[in-house]
């Protein structure tokens, strides 16, 4: 009798080791996944340099610049010993974002990426990528811009890479915030800035294989936490998803975007 329980406890020692390592590899798996799609980020060279007569590409790298104006930018310009890695964390007083942010939504589209570029902020001390969407669908617009099927229009969202003449790449961005990737469908939530004319990202989803991917709140760091409003989409139904996206769309608080924007 002895010896079976010391058999059994052996027994329940490696199922308890093989266990564990199970979770192991799938956690490294999903560490291993998270950080290859932030070093599929798209890439500049900070010795590139855009246009300076391209009034409206300035425009757009100036709402990444450094917002504080009581300090010297010159010392957070980017430079090659800086971390590889940072991603910043949301404001501590933040709300929390809506996965459906049909209010707050100039533009709600869906379609492929079909490019995507990195740009230094106007002040280098931040770099930011913008995305060009071949237009397959168009849920809202109030921007004020014409959007339509089979066009492009290109959006943009704060994070890249930047590349140092030595090879080293700075990554960065925002923490439970993805880039989409060239190739993939997405629904996008976007916001137009009317001094630069410009799009930016608010949150999107893949839709991929009849089922949605949220781009944002699932892809968390190691001990964190998925945003329970993105993770609630993790792999729903496409049709359904985009039944509620609809009908979201119909609502006061949605319409009432377009109104503000005609008294601006």
């Amino acid at each position: 009798m002895p010896s079976r329980l010391l058999y059994l406890a052996l027994a329940a020692s490696c199922l308890t080791g093989l266990a564990a390592r199970v979770q192991d590899a799938g956690n490294g798996k999903a560490r291993a996944a998270a950080g290859a799609h932030r070093r599929e980020m798209p890439v500049v060279d900070f010795t590139a340099s855009d246009d300076p007569a391209d009034a409206r590409l300035r425009a757009k790298s100036r709402r990444y610049d450094l917002k504080d104006g009581s300090v010297d930018k010159s010392r957070f310009v980017l430079k090659e010993s800086d971390p590889e890695e940072l991603f910043e964390l949301p404001g501590s007083h933040a709300p929390e974002r809506p996965a459906i942010p049909a209010a707050q939504s100039d533009v709600v589209v869906i379609g492929e990426v079909v490019g995507s570029e990195a740009h230094l902020s106007d002040d280098r001390t931040g770099v930011y990528s913008e995305f060009t969407l071949l237009v397959e669908e168009v849920l809202k617009n109030v921007s004020g811009r014409e959007v339509g099927g089979g066009g492009t229009l290109s959006a943009d969202r704060s994070g890249g890479g930047v590349r140092f003449p030595s090879g080293k790449v700075l990554r960065r961005g925002r923490l439970r915030e993805t880039m989409p990737l060239v190739g993939g469908r997405y629904l996008f939530f976007l916001r137009y800035d009317e001094e630069a004319d410009a799009f930016s990202i608010i949150t999107g989803y893949e839709l991929r294989g009849g089922r949605v991917f949220p781009l944002d709140g699932v892809e968390v760091p190691e001990g964190g936490s998925k945003l329970k409003q993105f993770a609630a989409y993790e792999g729903a139904e496409e049709s359904a998803f985009l039944d509620e996206v609809r009908s979201a769309l119909k609502s006061p608080n949605s319409k009432k975007r377009a109104a503000e924007r005609g008294r601006q």
